[in-house]
């Protein structure tokens, strides 16, 4: 249904944003040492 595919896009845009924090963090770790 539709509300299933708003909901796997959500959790994807979720997924997709933690591991892109996690990417700057670990260059401004990088940057900072």
């Amino acid at each position: 249904t539709v509300i299933d595919v708003q909901h796997k896009a959500r959790a994807w845009n979720v997924l997709g944003l933690g591991a892109w924090i996690i990417k700057e963090r670990r260059s401004n770790i990088k940057i900072n040492y």
